[in-house]
């Protein structure tokens, strides 16, 4: 598996689990909002459709080839770390039923890991192979390997430095 199918693997997987989350928000809106905590059905419904055109998305970006693969996956990436973001907010400020959170962190822990992969493998720090390689920093999102070219590094580094508010140091090494 080369990097361009690592990367639409993770894609399209992270496009299973929206639209599996999309979905069933949309089906069972009532439940969700009371499980959570949340009195606005309104809320969980326009959330289930958001992610169904996110997972629509997903699959387009999944569709591409070379650069324009990897600079989509990066922004989409930033989406993922976004959700991560916002979530953590939403349980920090709001009074939610502790199952409530608890269902929240676990999903914006599966969109976070996504954000990751699709980092990881858009750096090119996944081999031929489709293994991970070793020479990884910053928990693998900036690779020093040969397959990552060094404008590609800029912008991952750019973007951690933009988006998480993280510096990297050096050649890709924290």
């Amino acid at each position: 598996m080369n990097k361009n199918e690592s990367l639409r693997t993770i894609l399209r997987a992270n496009a299973a689990f929206a639209a599996a989350t999309g979905a069933f928000a949309l089906a069972a809106t009532g439940t969700i909002a009371e499980v959570i905590g949340v009195s606005e059905h309104r809320l969980i419904s326009a959330i289930g459709a958001a992610l169904l055109v996110f997972a629509a998305q997903l699959m387009f970006v999944s569709g591409l080839n070379g650069k324009l693969l990897r600079r989509s996956a990066r922004l989409i990436s930033a989406s993922d770390f976004a959700w991560v973001a916002g979530t953590v907010a939403i349980i920090t400020i709001t009074d939610l039923r502790t199952q409530g959170e608890l269902i929240l962190a676990g999903i914006a822990a599966i969109v976070g890991t996504f954000g990751v992969l699709q980092l990881r493998s858009a750096a090119g720090v996944v081999d031929d192979g489709g293994r991970v390689t070793p020479n990884l920093a910053l928990l693998g999102v900036v690779g020093t390997t040969s397959q990552a070219s060094q404008q590609e590094r800029s912008i991952v580094q750019e973007a951690l430095a933009s988006h998480l508010g993280v510096r990297v140091r050096g050649r890709g090494r924290v």
